[in-house]
């Protein structure tokens, strides 16, 4: 299949990677606004710095990813559904629900979604179901060594901006597999300064069963990790056992996500869904 990038800014060389290690994708175009991004590409792909010229040169059956921030992406993503492109976008979608009025969806990538450790961890939920008394989740990272952008600071909850809009989803996308059964949201405690959350815990409810979602934007401790705590004991899941450390974590998770999505699986729209819903709540909180 070929693929064509929209944006090649802080994610770029993850998924990048990820699409050069599947033998079953050809990169055939990128796209950034700052052709110093990608200049380095002419010669090897197609280079853009619009994004509507790039798919007037595109076969329909490209795939087109788009890696723009979630916040500033509405007119790309709708031009390019509205094209008749199969799409994929990063999460998330949506974070309040007057947004959702498309009837055209892309694929949205939960990249923690496809950690080789869920399969073990839901195995072991199910085994355990009746003994588990709480589950936590922790997303953990420092944002400013995340992103060589400056939105982190700048954009507003409100505005889709902070840690709950952007590492809820990531966490919500593992659980959703996990479980796959409707999510509640009970309530939230963050720290917040001029609207941006930095800090957060989320209490959740899945199959009867409380689940706290611990995030940090300024934690000097990287940690994507699963407690889960029984009648018999804590037993800790890390998210990213084996995998490089830190950000370069990001490498072996889009590896995953292109060698196993698909999109004859429609866990992608339910998941934005579930997600959706409790964004909005949050988001609606006076």
């Amino acid at each position: 299949m070929n693929i064509a990038i929209v944006g090649c800014g802080t994610i770029f060389k993850y998924v990048y990677h990820g699409i050069k290690k599947n033998p079953n994708y050809k990169l055939v175009a990128l796209c950034d606004q700052e052709i110093n991004r990608i200049k380095k590409f002419r010669g090897s792909y197609d280079i853009y710095t619009s994004y509507t010229a790039m798919a007037k040169n595109l076969a329909h059956d490209t795939l087109i990813v788009i890696l723009v921030s979630h916040t500033i992406r509405a007119n790309i993503l709708n031009y390019f559904l509205k094209e008749k492109f199969k799409v994929i976008c990063e999460k998330p979608l949506f974070w309040k629900k007057e947004q959702c009025t498309q009837t055209l969806w892309p694929y949205v990538l939960y990249h923690r979604a496809f950690n080789e450790k869920i399969p073990l961890i839901a195995k072991f939920i199910n085994a355990q179901k009746s003994y588990i008394k709480s589950i936590n989740m922790i997303y953990y990272e420092d944002i400013s060594k995340q992103t060589t952008g400056t939105e982190y600071r700048d954009i507003s909850d409100l505005d889709g901006g902070g840690c709950i809009n952007d590492n809820l989803p990531n966490c919500m996308s593992v659980l959703d597999r996990i479980f796959d059964s409707p999510i509640v949201f009970k309530s939230v405690t963050k720290e917040a300064k001029n609207g941006i959350t930095t800090k957060a815990n989320v209490n959740l409810l899945i199959n009867n069963i409380n689940c706290d979602v611990k995030l940090s934007w300024q934690s000097q401790v990287d940690e994507k990790s699963i407690i889960i705590k029984t009648n018999k004991g804590h037993y800790l899941f890390d998210l990213q056992s084996g995998y490089l450390f830190g950000k370069d974590s990001l490498y072996k998770e889009y590896e995953n996500c292109f060698n196993y999505f698909s999109f004859s699986d429609n866990s992608s729209k339910r998941t934005s869904y579930r997600i959706l819903k409790v964004l909005d709540k949050i988001n609606s909180i006076k």
